[in-house]
């Protein structure tokens, strides 16, 4: 009966490690691996904006969402990255967790021609965690974007199909407020 007993406790343990392992994994980008823009996709002056999250268990499960001039860019998850092309010029990041009821935000004046690489980051405390986003020098960027995984921008049907899910889901909760739920 012991013998029994050890294998089911065994067979338990296994279980439950996969189980992590499937709920922990599931929540890491998944695209290919980061792989530089190519210089042909890019029109004379463009600016590349590469925007990353590494790999951390902090707030790993849980995706971030980066707007790109107030447009609603990608949603992050841990282990991702992604680009923007755009025109020279004045440019602000923001980037947000659905828990939370405010973001961090970068603003900065971009060159025609040139990279820039974003990191949103996020450090757990004891008690608390606070999130960052700022720039990152080219050679450590490089580094550390190395690992990422390609996560691609939203499309407009992306776009239309999110703010109909926000809008149903206020719907749904002034509902629930008035009638007493």
């Amino acid at each position: 009966m012991g013998d029994i007993m050890k294998i089911e406790s065994l067979f338990t343990k296994i279980y439950l490690l996969l189980a992590a392992v499937c709920l922990l994994t599931s929540c890491a980008a998944t695209g290919p691996l980061f792989e530089p823009v190519p210089a042909s996709v890019r029109k004379d002056n463009q600016v590349l904006i590469y925007i990353y999250r590494p790999d951390a268990f902090c707030a790993g499960g849980v995706s971030v969402t980066i707007y790109v001039n107030d447009q609603e860019t990608v949603e992050l998850k841990n282990n991702g990255y992604t680009f923007v092309l755009t025109e020279s010029g004045r440019h602000e990041i923001h980037a947000t967790l659905p828990f939370r009821t405010s973001g961090t935000t970068i603003r900065f004046d971009t060159l025609g021609g040139e990279t820039y690489f974003v990191k949103w980051d996020n450090v757990c405390g004891p008690s608390s965690s606070r999130s960052t986003l700022g720039f990152v020098r080219n050679k450590q960027a490089q580094t550390e974007i190395a690992t990422t995984r390609l996560q691609p921008t939203f499309t407009k049907e992306d776009l239309e199909r999110r703010a109909q899910e926000r809008k149903e889901a206020e719907e749904k909760r002034e509902w629930d407020r008035a009638h007493g739920m």
